[in-house]
């Protein structure tokens, strides 16, 4: 990637800051990988799969349709790359299959804030091998960082270089994906590699040395995911300058892509031999009907411009609207840059590169989104690099000359800001259990050593707030559901909310002995107003609707396995903030009334 020659002449001011940011980007990532048990990110069950079969020595997918339930999406079609290298990396900590340890979220986007956290439930058994995979994806952002700084120095100032470089490194998403066990973590990186070198192409010259490395890293990338492809709209912008210019060299790059075209037919073949198509079209998840114009137009390049810059998990959690504020406005002074006619001249040849090769990938995916669920954002983040450098060029295009050394220091700061905004407001609150003190009057305890500290409840303007101090005496082996219902005068159940503790990120199965925490929960109002409303708590396996039996501290069972926490009088009508501090909570059993803090505000869930 960098010879010494080019390392030897850097300045150690540079080589500083490089340095800076790769360790920034190492800091941050934990943030995004460490506390998030759960299988929370894109598709990450699925991957798993895959990763096993290629541990016990199946280098190639097994030929048999899809799994079903929550195995349904299969990622075995994928290009086998990513998969061969996690399986090396992942051999110190071999796990039984995944299927045995995984389990389906049936609470999935089910009235949790933001969404649910959790798509699949894994066991504490797997979360060796869950870590180790994230940990590796992690690793890899550090060929992104490469390949994005030496494409950017072919053409922006060492400053600007490393702000777009920067822009890309401290966005959430790129950070919450790039830390997952998935192949856009590699395929993030090998792209960049590959655009590296197209770039010094294309504002230096074309030498055979270099085509030999275009060849490598794009066949890479190609063998680890097949939307890799979109780069060919790239090499085939240059493959035209050279003709027009009428260089030589233009042989040279008809013949990497020929070369890389060769590379790729053994990856086909194995597509249509195991499926039948050698783009396995059928795993994309088709629409009942295509989406409407209207519609795509206007709700997903809505999706398309937050899912990019802030959301995390493919809408599976999402930042307030305030957070698109900070990249919104980069973004527009980026393109307020562009316009000025002095900047456009100076870089039209380049910039018309970059948007020759972006455009394809855009408008491909924003139309493939009108007959499938392509969730496009996520594609274009494995070509993340061209939008970056367009970015920072067109922002370095808008300031005077003496004023753009404090206005790049400005936007690293703004972006710093969403990236600490996002973890301190998006990924702890939802993830990351609050601890609760230990208090010393227990409410219930459970057969298999849970015990039900405290609860709390408050009447708020949409709907009723209980929090739960929950902790474990023994390690637990299975995923419990939590219930929290409430009954009316005629004991009919009125209002309830069943979802796995702290809304699917924190299992039964994952909860460490001697630790309590709190796990927030929303009822909404009833349909029809009834007072008073009775509270009781339990929990239960989903699978088998069987509840698990609770008691008191005498040692006598509670009946059903329910346990009061607490009668509240409803308004007969209407409801306001300020009743929220006056209405009456009667405690049951040592459970006093306290306001319980917000996780977070309600979003609307994602469409897919």
């Amino acid at each position: 990637m960098t010879s010494p020659v080019s390392r030897a002449k850097r300045p150690p001011r540079e080589r500083l800051a490089l340095l800076t940011l790769c360790l920034l980007y190492g800091l941050l990532g934990t943030f995004y990988w460490r506390p998030i048990l759960v299988l929370a990110k894109p598709d990450e069950n699925a991957h798993l799969l895959y990763v096993y079969e290629v541990q016990q020595g199946r280098w190639l997918p097994r030929r048999q349709p899809a799994p079903s339930g929550l195995w349904e999406v299969d990622e075995r079609h994928q290009p086998p790359l990513y998969y061969w290298l996690t399986a090396l990396v992942t051999r110190p900590t071999p796990v039984p299959d995944p299927r045995t340890w995984v389990e389906e979220n049936p609470f999935f986007l089910h009235r949790a804030p933001r969404g649910n956290a959790a798509r699949a439930l894994p066991k504490a058994v797997g979360l060796p091998f869950v870590f180790a995979i994230r940990a590796f994806s992690w690793l890899l952002g550090l060929l992104v960082i490469a390949g994005t700084y030496r494409a950017a120095r072919a053409w922006l100032p060492p400053r600007w270089a490393l702000l777009g470089t920067a822009g890309l490194v401290l966005t959430p998403t790129f950070l919450f994906i790039q830390t997952a066990a998935s192949n856009t973590a590699l395929a993030t990186g090998l792209n960049a590699l590959a655009f590296m070198t197209l770039m010094r192409m294309w504002q230096r010259r074309v030498t055979p040395t270099r085509a030999r490395w275009l060849i490598l890293w794009w066949t890479l990338a190609l063998y680890t995911r097949l939307d890799s492809a979109f780069l060919g709209a790239a090499v085939l912008l240059l493959l035209m300058r050279e003709i027009r210019c009428r260089r030589p060299t233009w042989r040279t790059v008809a013949g990497a892509l020929v070369a890389t075209g060769g590379l790729l037919v053994p990856l086909l073949v194995r597509n249509a031999w195991l499926y039948g198509d050698p783009l396995v079209r059928h795993a994309l998840a088709l629409r009942p009907a295509p989406l409407p114009w209207r519609a795509l137009l206007t709700q997903e390049v809505e999706r398309l411009f937050k899912t990019t810059f802030i959301s995390v998990g493919e809408g599976f959690t999402l930042a307030p609207d305030a957070y698109y504020l900070i990249p919104l406005t980069l973004l527009l002074l980026a393109v307020l840059g562009w316009t000025r006619r002095q900047a456009w001249r100076s870089g039209k040849d380049t910039a018309g590169f970059l948007l020759g090769t972006l455009l394809p990938l855009w408008g491909s995916a924003l139309l493939a989104t009108r007959r499938y669920y392509m969730d496009a954002p996520r594609y274009i983040l494995s070509l993340a690099t061209p939008t970056v450098l367009l970015v920072a060029a067109g922002y370095r295009a808008l300031w005077p000359r003496g004023l753009r050394r404090w206005s790049a220091g400005l936007a690293l700061i703004a972006w710093g800001m969403l990236n600490v905004a996002t973890i301190a407001g998006v990924i702890w609150p939802v993830y990351v259990p609050r601890p609760a003190p230990r208090f010393p009057a227990v409410l219930a305890v459970f057969e298999n050593g849970i015990v039900l500290r405290h609860a709390t409840v408050t009447l708020q303007a949409d709907g009723i707030a209980v929090s739960l101090v929950w902790e474990t005496r023994k390690p637990v082996p299975e995923n419990w559901a939590v219930f929290v219902h409430g009954y009316d005068a005629a004991g009919t159940l009125v209002t309830q909310e069943d979802t796995h503790p702290v809304y699917g990120a924190y299992p039964t199965a994952l909860w460490r002995p001697h630790t309590p925490f709190w796990d927030p929960h929303r009822l909404p109002w009833p349909a029809s107003s009834s007072s008073p409303l009775r509270l009781v708590v339990g929990l239960y396996r989903p699978d088998t609707q069987q509840r698990l039996p609770a008691f008191r501290p005498d040692g006598t069972p509670w009946p059903h396995a329910a346990v009061p926490i607490g009668t509240v009088s409803l308004p007969s009508e209407g409801f306001s903030g300020e009743d929220a501090r006056q209405r009456p909570v009667q405690p049951a059993f040592g459970v006093e009334p306290r306001p319980v803090a917000r996780l977070s505000r309600d979003v609307k869930s994602p469409t897919r």
